[in-house]
């Protein structure tokens, strides 16, 4: 089953909305405050800033010895420390503030269009790649589900324990989608997301599988990852229609991966955005792939063999 074709009402997701009225309708959808891990992470920043700054304020103080330029110097490295702080707790207050009313936006959304809605669902039983990622807090957030299960759009969000019990959290939209039972499993990576802000490349150093590297018909780079036995299927499926929507998309290029007739797509950002732009491009990857599996058998049989 694929989402329906009718355009989306996304006037919830732009409309005016009073800081009360927020609050009003934030509170049945179980808006909580900030876990203790991240105040805890909070904290670990500010005094991370802190101590780094204040020993090099020091450290040029002792320095200058009646040298103007060191002296400027700690005046600025304290100066910089102090409005770094103040600045991060500013950002953490405005996304505090801006949780509730995103989730009363989207839940709006989901109610005009005849969608589910899902704050928060922990522990997710997802077989897509990011979601074996996480070693704590494990959730999947701002779930937005179409009929039938033709679509499912969300955040997955979950935590990893380091040295001395530091916690780093990491965030991923995706999207998960039917693409029947036909399709070849593979990993579509877009190296554009392979940064150290996403957790590097979606797929392993020591991954078994054929890698072909492709290129959309924009210049954007593209990892293909397949099992030997759907290596041929596999590429006849990445064209260039596919690959250009998987590029030419609002945030820049996204990660495909199907596995088990289940399509995932992949963002270092939210995909439930206010954008319409965004939602397009998902349904149209979605219908796209939906569509070509639902062709008759002796068609697909032409793109490569089973």
């Amino acid at each position: 089953m694929t989402p329906p074709e009718p355009p989306l009402d996304v006037d919830a997701l732009t409309e005016r909305l009073d800081r009360q009225v927020v609050k009003e309708r934030a509170r049945p959808l179980g808006q909580d405050g900030p876990a203790a891990g991240a105040w805890f992470g909070v904290a670990f920043v500010l005094v991370l800033a802190l101590v780094v700054g204040g020993f090099a304020t020091v450290l040029f103080a002792l320095v200058a010895q009646g040298s103007l330029g060191w002296l400027i110097a700690s005046v600025a490295c304290g100066v910089l420390t102090v409005a770094f702080c103040v600045w991060f707790v500013l950002v953490v207050v405005r996304d505090g503030r801006a949780a509730p009313e995103w989730r009363v936006r989207l839940a709006g959304f989901a109610r005009a269009n005849g969608l589910e809605y899902v704050a928060t669902e922990p522990d997710p039983d997802r077989r897509g790649v990011i979601f074996a990622r996480g070693d704590g807090r494990r959730r999947v957030d701002d779930v937005v589900r179409w009929p039938g299960g033709a679509l499912e759009v969300g955040v997955y969000r979950y935590v990893v324990h380091g040295a001395r019990g530091t916690e780093t959290p990491w965030q991923w939209g995706y999207a998960r989608f039917p693409v029947g039972g036909q399709a070849p499993d593979l990993l579509l990576d877009a190296r554009a997301n392979n940064t150290l802000s996403s957790g590097g490349a979606l797929s392993d150093v020591a991954d078994l599988r054929m890698s072909t590297a492709l290129e959309a018909p924009g210049g954007e780079r593209f990892t293909l990852w397949a099992w030997p036995r759907h290596a041929d299927r596999a590429r006849a499926a990445v064209d260039a229609e596919l690959l250009a929507l998987l590029a030419r998309r609002p945030g820049g290029p996204i990660d495909l991966e199907v596995v088990d007739g289940v399509g995932y797509l992949y963002a270092t950002h939210p995909l439930g955005t206010a954008d319409p732009d965004t939602w397009r491009s998902v349904l149209a990857v979605a219908r796209l792939l939906g569509a070509r599996q639902n062709r008759p058998r002796q068609n697909r049989a032409q793109e490569g063999p089973a």
